[in-house]
């Protein structure tokens, strides 16, 4: 008696069901935040007009531009279906975090006192909400059988 392997998934897979959402919003991600740093453009020569103003408008350049070469290499990776894209998705989401402390960071800088200081200055809804919902994304790529039989390459 012989047993064979299978190399068939049970299982759906491919850019459908729930999955979906993820892949539009990653798609999208980069052109928002594209978007986002050209909106600022004002708020960032207002920046530069204040005595540390330099260092939090090259600050938020330096991570912008990293965040946005993350969004851009996790996108490709998912359209090429590589195995590497739930990993890239957490790197992203981390990078989410590290890019809402270092704005907090930089925002007081700019303003010269102490993130604490700042209070209702920051707006906290703003840098959470977009952490949580994609922890959440990430919790559903790491689990879903989709994800996981989507990305083989």
């Amino acid at each position: 008696m012989t047993s064979e392997v299978s190399d068939v998934r049970v299982g759906p897979s491919g850019f459908g069901g729930w999955f979906m959402l993820v892949v539009i919003g990653q798609t999208m991600a980069p052109v928002a935040t594209i978007l986002n740093a050209a909106l600022s453009m004002t708020a960032y020569s207002r920046m530069m007009a204040t005595s540390d103003g330099a260092i939090a408008f090259f600050g938020e350049a330096a991570f912008s531009a990293a965040f946005l070469y993350i969004q851009i290499s996790c996108t490709l990776a998912m359209y090429r279906r590589s195995k590497n894209f739930p990993t890239l998705f957490l790197l992203q989401w981390f990078a989410m975090i590290v890019m809402g402390i270092g704005d907090i960071l930089l925002f007081s800088i700019e303003a010269n006192r102490s993130p604490w200081a700042l209070g209702e200055q920051i707006e906290l809804r703003k840098i959470l909400s977009p952490i949580v919902t994609t922890g959440l994304w990430v919790w559903y790529v790491f689990a879903s059988v989709r994800v996981r039989n989507t990305f083989t390459r």
